[in-house]
């Protein structure tokens, strides 16, 4: 009797480590949801500053590469978000796949707003790369907490 005492007492706890091993996934993926937020700001601050010393086109050129950047960022918000719940390594395949999905929705992107929009293809990168490239740290980041918190217990935190 006492064995079986022990069992479901272990598997109390390991349900409770799981629940709380959630809740701490959660409060991480909040976190990097606000900091993936952060260089879209940063290029819409940009180019509201930048509209008064530059030209129309520029200034689409540079508004459409935030939106590109950040909608590259929001694809990879979804992926996260479906495999929150998986080990490290599993997240790691999330974020490779989440790459080749982002070079398929950047080439969809820049070939439809080439079709359809006039506007300067220097800002464009510009912006394009700003926001890739502080989005890149934010998912390295969300990345290193994550393996971080799979090497320790959520409860010590």
């Amino acid at each position: 009797m006492a064995s079986a005492d022990r069992k479901s007492e272990k598997a109390l706890a390991e349900a409770q480590s799981a629940v709380r091993a959630s809740g701490y996934m959660n409060r991480i993926f909040l976190k990097i949801t606000g900091i993936i937020m952060v260089p879209f700001i940063i290029n819409v601050i940009l180019s509201r500053t930048l509209i008064a010393g530059i030209g129309d086109l520029e200034s689409a050129g540079f508004h459409i590469g935030a939106l590109t950047s950040f909608s590259l960022s929001l694809v990879w918000l979804v992926q996260v978000r479906i495999s929150l719940t998986s080990a490290a390594p599993n997240l790691m395949k999330v974020m490779m796949r989440a790459f080749l999905v982002k070079m398929v929705f950047l080439v969809l992107c820049i070939v439809v707003s080439h079709l359809y929009f006039e506007y300067d293809r220097r800002y464009f990168i510009i912006s394009f790369l700003i926001g890739t490239i502080l989005s890149l740290l934010a998912e390295v980041w969300f990345y290193l907490v994550v393996n971080k918190a799979g090497k320790s217990s959520p409860a010590e935190k």
